[in-house]
């Protein structure tokens, strides 16, 4: 019987570092769209 990638042994530790993985793009993604914002109100405020 074949495991699916979440359940557990090598399989499932690759299926979960490939969910944190992902995981932490969202965050690293939604972190640059704020430090663009920064910037731009940076900019506008003449600094």
């Amino acid at each position: 019987m074949i495991k699916k990638a979440g359940e557990s042994g090598a399989l499932g530790s690759v299926g979960q570092l490939g969910t944190a993985i992902l995981d932490m793009q969202q965050h690293v993604d939604g972190l640059q769209k704020n430090l663009d914002t920064l910037k731009k109100v940076k900019s506008a405020i003449g600094g």
